[in-house]
């Protein structure tokens, strides 16, 4: 397993909510390392003066993709041989057939992983059939002079917006590039968003495609 890393490396750290202690009555809850954290008051129409109010930890509007405060520590050159043995072993387990839930499990429970580990050591590995017939899919550059181009919106856009926001971007055993960003519910428009289509206009252009959908 590689990791492709960005030119320029964004480190986001967690900013805490505001320490100050909560109003008499508020609910106490423990401190949360969100990015850029606010809070918000709660109120509930009550008639009685002493109306508890609960204070929520709100993230602010995403501005990147893919970055995430431990990827630093949790994908450092030192967690790189661990990792590829991870990788390995869930291959290993794929390609005899193994439940893809399961064998990330167990995986994952013999060498200690984290959850996000986890999702990287499973995004990258697959079973050698798949790789054989997706290898079998591929259509090389040259090809695409003169011919419509369909992309894959979603996943062509953000590979390259972690990968410009300096996320983890893996080289997987199948030959494509993954992220590790979770996008829930919808998608978002980011920084990287734009610059990202500029990009994929420019390459398609210069490999000649007559269209992309």
């Amino acid at each position: 397993m590689k990791l492709v890393r960005a030119r320029f490396v964004l480190v986001v750290s967690g900013h805490p909510p505001n320490p100050a202690s909560p109003p008499a009555g508020a609910a106490s809850y423990p401190k949360t390392g969100l990015p850029r954290a606010i809070v918000l008051e709660k109120k509930f129409e009550r008639s009685h003066k002493d109306t508890p109010k609960i204070h929520f930890p709100v993230a602010t509007h995403q501005t990147h993709r893919g970055i995430a405060p431990q990827d630093e520590r949790l994908f450092a050159a030192r967690q790189l041989p661990a990792l590829r043995v991870a990788a390995a072993d869930l291959c290993w387990l794929l390609d005899r057939g193994y439940a893809s839930r399961s064998a990330v499990e167990l995986v994952g429970n013999r060498h200690n992983l984290t959850s996000r580990q986890r999702m990287a050591v499973s995004r990258h590995a697959c079973a050698l059939e798949d790789v054989q017939r997706r290898q079998k899919l591929c259509v090389e550059p040259g090809r695409l002079q003169g011919c419509e181009l369909w992309l894959d919106g979603y996943n062509v856009l953000t590979v390259l917006e972690s990968a410009l926001a300096g996320g983890i971007v893996l080289l997987c055993r199948d030959g494509c590039c993954r992220d590790i960003a979770g996008i829930h519910r919808r998608y978002r428009k980011i920084n990287e968003t734009i610059p990202v289509l500029r990009l994929i206009g420019e390459t398609a252009a210069a490999l000649g495609a007559s269209r992309c959908r």
